[in-house]
């Protein structure tokens, strides 16, 4: 979808009992949505309503299908859009997805780069000596005791 790129296909089950024409209106039209809505008052209605543009856009990038198990109606169309979706997965997200790894790639190989600067600008200025790490005392680890040189304070 949006995020993820990847194709979805609503299926409207049970069309036998219930036709699942008028939640495809609702989909297409955003009129008939918002007409539909128009005499509850309730605030969900209202939330609806005022989400009603952005799910308008959402619902134009969907594929749905009606299907019946008992009659069979609508199982050709349900496999075309499962069709159509997996052309879709192979042109639209696959080249996505390579093109992501591809990127993630290359900000880890520049990570790694940078570090190895730093690690090289560090050995040079030190001359390849012992760097003592300027962390306090307390934080550092000790074994058995107080380091060399150092006197226990009162």
């Amino acid at each position: 979808m949006y995020k993820t790129k990847l194709p979805l296909i609503v299926t409207f089950n049970k069309t036998d009992v219930v036709s699942h024409e008028f939640a495809v209106e609702w989909m297409t039209d955003f009129e008939a949505f918002q007409e539909s809505l128009s005499s509850e008052t309730t605030f969900m209605s209202n939330l609806t309503r005022s989400m009603g543009m952005v799910l308008d856009e959402f619902y134009k990038q969907l594929k749905s299908v009606g299907v019946s198990a008992v009659t069979g109606e609508g199982i050709v169309e349900f496999f075309e859009a499962v069709a159509e979706g997996a052309e879709e997965f192979k042109t639209t997200y696959l080249p996505e997805m390579a093109k992501r790894k591809q990127q993630k790639a290359e900000r880890e190989a520049k990570a790694a780069e940078q570090s190895m600067q730093r690690l090289r600008q560090d050995l040079e200025e030190t001359g390849g000596k012992k760097v003592v790490s300027a962390v306090p005392p307390y934080v550092r680890h000790r074994k058995g005791g107080e380091e060399e040189g150092e006197e226990e304070e009162e």
